[in-house]
């Protein structure tokens, strides 16, 4: 099963990334959010537990920039568990 994109209020998002950054146990188990931020959409990818940060100036820019990273986990996981993972 893969990530699913979840949007989040900014105030839950700034929480999230300030527990990641301080190491403390993450308000949510979701991995791929995104909230909108004055005009700009701010994402987050942490399937890796680095927690990228991306802003982007449209709801679709955040949302294919997530997804993109949806379908490359996703299908990484697919190779892996076929065995031909590169």
């Amino acid at each position: 099963m893969f990530d699913r994109v979840k949007k989040v209020s900014s105030e839950f998002l700034d929480n999230y990334i300030s527990c990641w950054a301080k190491r403390k146990s993450l308000p949510s188990n979701d991995t791929l959010l995104y909230c909108k931020e004055g005009n700009k959409y701010i994402g987050v990818d942490n399937t890796t537990n680095d927690c990228w940060v991306e802003e982007c100036v449209s709801k679709k820019e955040v949302q294919k920039w997530l997804n993109q990273v949806r379908r490359e986990n996703f299908s990484f996981k697919y190779r892996k568990d076929r065995g031909d993972a590169r």
